[in-house]
């Protein structure tokens, strides 16, 4: 992200009530807003950008969203990874500071305090 661009963020989560709650939340900052409802989608998707951070849901309807977050971190360097889980932490695996998590459900003032470390 340049000064001049907005910030490129892959939202993958295929509940469409958080996904409104996000593009809600992130209607009016300067980012630029991409969607995934599935793994498939999502992992499509990243290679076609060059993505600031990803929030992305665990229980996706095709595989867990764990696999993906651990590659996309590893392959690219600054990427801001947000887990949005219901899971505990050891069943979301092990965080050791590389992504956020956003216990769900969550409302309004929890995406804004994960958003907040993020924008």
């Amino acid at each position: 992200m340049t000064a001049d661009a907005p910030m490129c963020v892959l939202l993958v989560e295929d509940d469409a009530s958080y996904a409104a709650l996000i593009a809600a939340e992130l209607r009016g900052a300067a980012i630029d807003l991409h969607q995934a409802g599935s793994l498939a989608a999502a992992a499509s998707e990243i290679p076609r950008r060059s993505f600031d951070a990803i929030l992305l849901d665990l229980g996706l309807p095709d595989s867990s969203g764990i696999d993906l977050a651990r590659e996309a971190l590893a392959r690219f360097a600054g990427l801001r990874v947000v887990l949005a889980t219901g899971y505990q932490e050891g069943e979301a695996g092990s965080a050791s500071g590389s992504w956020i998590r956003l216990p769900k459900p969550y409302h309004s003032a929890d995406l804004q305090r994960v958003l907040s470390t993020i924008l």
